[in-house]
């Protein structure tokens, strides 16, 4: 991921699911980490389908939870978002 360049539509995507995951975890956006695993954020699967639904309703399009599971970080999901747009 590091060198990565990070797309307008990614960084709007980032920015939906960083929302999502603060309100779950009543956190200030500001203090979640996009590199980290969201098992390491405080998330557990109760706080995935949470932040599943928000993110998927806002973004107005399925976000699933296995796609948490298998693109783990805020960074990871949201390219793999941007890239699955048509």
């Amino acid at each position: 991921m590091g060198n990565t360049p990070v797309t307008g539509l990614e960084e709007q995507i980032r920015a939906v699911l960083v929302r999502a995951i603060a309100d779950d975890l009543e956190a200030d956006f500001r203090t979640i980490d996009q590199e980290a695993r969201f098992t390491d954020l405080g998330l557990d699967s109760a706080g995935l389908i949470a932040v599943s639904a928000q993110a998927s309703e806002e973004l107005g399009r399925e976000v699933s939870t296995e796609e948490f599971f298998e693109h783990v970080s805020v960074a990871e999901l949201a390219q793999h978002l941007a890239r699955r747009t048509p």
